[in-house]
């Protein structure tokens, strides 16, 4: 009942209002930030590492995924991860004989994709355009087929 009040509605509505505002004003923030960055580059370079962030990103949630099901790594994604990843695992391998670490391995696993693919672009100051970019994308947006059916 006390939250019904006149009073109570008029702060809830000032706060979405600001709400709104304020995340319209980032999202413009954003917005400037990522075009200044892409202005670095030639397009043609912009573009092909959006797209290969966007590999990068179905690649870490494909691994994210199997990690939360099976709360291990199973062999065979070991092997991927090898492939894909080389000296990954072995990092985390000596990271986790610290006890202080006890951070999920799909964190790890963004970061190292962020730092060893995607090293030179954060260094050259136009990182933060692709991933702009690449969250925009109608490939990084869609839902995603499980078994011929949407999901």
């Amino acid at each position: 009942m006390f939250f019904r009040s006149g009073i109570n509605s008029a702060v809830l509505k000032t706060t979405k209002r600001h709400f709104a505002k304020t995340s319209s004003a980032l999202q413009r923030a954003a917005r400037e930030r990522a075009d200044n960055d892409a202005r670095r580059v030639p397009w043609q370079r912009l573009l092909e590492a959006r797209n290969r962030y966007i590999d990068w990103q179905e690649f870490y949630l494909w691994v994210r995924s199997i990690l939360e099901v099976e709360h291990r790594v199973p062999a065979w994604l070991r092997e991927v991860l090898d492939d894909r990843c080389p000296g990954f695992l072995e990092e985390e391998g000596r990271a986790a004989e610290r006890p202080t670490t006890k951070r999920p391995l799909h964190l790890s696993l963004e970061d190292w994709i962020e730092d060893k693919v995607f090293g030179a672009t954060k260094r050259e100051g136009w990182f933060n355009a692709i991933a702009y970019y690449a969250t925009r994308d109608t490939r990084a947006t869609r839902k995603p087929k499980v078994a011929g059916r949407n999901a």
